[in-house]
This record gives C-alpha cells, sequence and structure tokens, in this order.
C-alpha cells in the first residue's frame, strides 16, 4: 500500500476553515438558494455581450428604458453576475481540491482498514486467541458498509 497523503490539520487550523467558510457566507448576505421550481432566463458567457450592449445602448436612449432604473439595476447586476463567476471559478477549484483529497484520504484509511481485516481473519485462521470475536465485531461492519467490495479474503 502507497502512502500518498499523511496530513494531520491542527484543531486551530480546522476551527479557522470553518471560520474562512462563515466569514465568506456572512459577507456575503446577498446569496440565495432557490427551488427547482423557480424558472429563470438564464444568462452565460455567451449572453453576456447581448445584456452588456443592451445596457450600453438603453444608458445613451432613454427612448430604449421599459422601466426607469432598469440600466441602473441591470448594471449592478451585471457587476454581480461577473463577480459571483470570478468567485464560482475559485471555489468550484477548491472544492475539486476538497473533494479529490478526501477521496484520497478515505481510501487509504479504507485500504489500511481492510489490510487489518485480512490479517484479523488470518489470525484466526490460525487460531490466534480472541481472532474471531473480532473477525466477527468487523464482518458486521463491514457488510453494513454496503456491497461496493467483495469481503476481503485472507492471504
Amino acid at each position: 500500500m502507497k502512502n500518498l497523503i499523511s496530513v494531520n490539520v491542527p484543531d486551530e487550523d480546522q476551527r479557522l476553515v470553518f471560520k474562512a467558510v462563515g466569514d465568506i457566507k456572512s459577507t456575503m448576505p446577498f446569496l440565495t438558494k432557490m427551488s427547482k421550481s423557480v424558472s429563470l432566463s438564464m444568462m452565460n458567457d455567451g449572453r453576456k455581450p447581448f445584456v452588456e450592449k443592451c445596457l450600453d445602448f438603453a444608458s445613451r436612449n432613454p427612448d430604449l428604458r421599459p422601466e426607469e432604473n432598469i440600466v441602473t439595476e441591470g448594471d449592478k447586476d451585471l457587476k454581480l453576475f461577473s463577480f459571483l463567476q470570478s468567485v464560482e471559478i475559485e471555489v468550484t477549484q477548491l472544492l475539486e481540491m476538497i473533494h479529490d483529497t478526501r477521496q484520497l484520504a478515505g481510501s487509504e484509511a479504507y485500504d489500511a482498514g481492510l489490510r487489518i481485516y485480512r490479517k484479523a481473519k488470518y489470525n484466526e485462521s490460525i487460531d490466534v486467541p480472541g481472532s474471531k470475536a473480532i473477525v466477527e465485531a468487523l464482518g458486521k461492519l463491514f457488510k453494513q458498509g454496503g456491497s461496493d467490495i467483495n469481503e476481503p479474503k485472507v492471504n
């Protein structure tokens, strides 16, 4: 088993990470969670130039404004969209790194558990005292964990 990651995150660093996430949330109290039933027209990078040009034309041609504050509010929304798009990219990169690192750590921990379980089964097969109780306890937990992998064989 190759150990690709070996990290101990101190309690203080863990606290700082959660504080930083909380700080981000409190800095942007306007963030929303929409239900799936909400239907919105969506802007993407392809539509952004269209929106920019519409707002530009309306800022110089009052007869294009269906409402009084549409340019002001549209500009604010466009700036927020652009800012959040940049934040989303940064957070997505961070989330991918967190996910991949979590997967690696979990895989290595699971592999360690499997190796210990195999050793316990081996010990049971050679009649090491107390091994049967350990194998039974681990076997129950192993079965509860799912069926993504066959029970480890004694080597």
